[in-house]
């Protein structure tokens, strides 16, 4: 697929460029500055929004991706995958001879997330609160889920919310993290 970004204001073409397979996931930290994309072949690109320049592109996890979350500061992203898994990725820079700045993605911890029959939970979408300190998930049965987010310790679930009838399409914070 082709990615291309806009000027709302002019309604100019400021860049594009391609990704595997078809758009997942988007979004830009919380500054701003970065613009996170996920493919569902698995494959991230981190896009510097001040020279449109590409920061990192990775192929990271499989096809089972179904979306992803970008932290305020884009050093940190949440994937979430219809198979029930969660990993954690922080972003790396490593300053190669010559100078050259190489960014990579490394994962943190991973983790299984299952229903409550112990079943693999079909994630559907994901959220990081700015502050980085709870996740915010959401499955195709309906389900969703509050995280602890602990960068040593991995997730440990808050509160589970049931209720929803159908897929969970969307979930995301409010500036303080609270809601």
């Amino acid at each position: 697929g082709r990615v291309i970004i806009w000027d709302a204001r002019s309604g100019a073409e400021l860049q594009n460029y391609s990704m595997p397979g078809g758009l997942k996931s988007m979004q830009y930290s919380g500054d701003g500055k970065m613009l996170m994309n996920v493919s569902d072949e698995g494959t991230v690109v981190l896009i510097d929004m001040v020279s449109y320049k590409e920061r990192a592109r990775q192929v990271i996890a499989d096809t089972n991706v179904s979306a992803g979350a970008l932290a305020i500061d884009g050093k940190k992203m949440i994937l979430v995958s219809r198979n029930g898994m969660i990993s954690l990725w922080d972003l790396a820079q490593q300053t190669l001879p010559g100078g050259l700045i190489q960014n990579r993605f490394l994962m943190m911890f991973e983790i299984l997330d299952e229903d409550q029959e112990g079943r693999p939970s079909p994630m559907t979408c994901v959220a990081i609160s700015p502050n980085v300190k709870k996740v915010f998930t959401g499955t195709s049965g309906g389900l969703m889920k509050v995280f602890d987010l602990s960068m040593t310790e991995g997730l440990t679930v808050l509160h589970v919310l049931p209720g929803h009838e159908s897929v969970v399409t969307f979930v995301n914070f409010t500036t303080d993290g609270y809601k």
